[in-house]
């Protein structure tokens, strides 16, 4: 199999279906074997009635289910379940289009010896349409602290759309210790420490205000930060 989209639900019974139907649409003409894993992380609303139903209609879809633990928990128990040489992490409300992923794939053809690529929506050739202003100040002040302390090359550790390829990747992915929202920036410190070759590109990306990320799982994250300078201290991370 090429490819399995990621994508972590909670509480996203309101635009799960809708942003399903899009992706089928857009992988409906690809000429590659396919795979759509729903993360169900734990939700209290109707996800994984949801979920289920549309897998129950479509054999490209499965459905892992699990206690509520954060994204970062999700995530690396869709990315480990993945049966596919590909794996693109994508966010349940699509603020990037699906067909920006033609992007990913057009970057790792011209040059296979990619690990990781990830959207930059700081990238100078990037839109970004209808963010908070606030929410776009937040996202900057993360950005400099974790410049700061764990990643200096990267000016978007945390836009939820990224491809890995899980022949290289999931070695990092059993490592990983960050259960919240930093787990990206722990995946890339620790990507970066064993010298894989990681893409960032411009995407067109939309503030979408039904999605389940509130200001308190930012302000966690700023935390997790912490935690990952810790783990990196106590040399709980192997970096070979």
């Amino acid at each position: 199999m090429f490819l399995s989209i990621i994508i972590p639900a909670y509480n996203e019974s309101s635009i799960l279906e809708n942003s399903l139907i899009k992706i089928q649409d857009f992988l409906y003409e690809k000429d590659f074997q396919y795979e759509i894993i729903i993360i169900n992380d734990g939700s209290t609303d109707n996800t994984l009635e949801i979920a289920n139903l549309l897998a129950s209609k479509n054999i490209n879809i499965k459905v892992i289910n699990i206690t509520h633990k954060g994204k970062g928990a999700a995530v690396k128990k869709g990315i480990l379940s993945s049966n596919a040489k590909w794996s693109f992490l994508c966010d349940a409300d699509l603020s990037m289009p699906i067909d920006e992923l033609d992007k990913f794939l057009h970057e790792i053809k011209q040059d296979p010896s990619i690990d990781i690529i990830i959207a930059n929506r700081s990238h100078l050739k990037s839109h970004v349409y209808k963010e908070p202003k606030i929410r776009h100040n937040l996202g900057i002040l993360f950005n400099i602290f974790v410049k700061f302390l764990l990643l200096k090359n990267f000016n978007d550790t945390q836009c939820g759309f990224k491809l890995f390829n899980n022949l290289t990747t999931s070695k990092i992915f059993k490592q990983q210790k960050i259960n919240g929202f930093s787990f990206d920036v722990e995946i890339l410190f620790l990507s970066s420490k064993l010298k894989q070759n990681i893409k960032e590109i411009p995407i067109e990306w939309y503030y979408n205000s039904s999605s389940s990320v509130k200001f308190s799982n930012g302000s966690k994250a700023f935390l997790e930060i912490i935690l990952i300078l810790i783990f990196r201290i106590l040399r709980k991370y192997k970096y070979n």
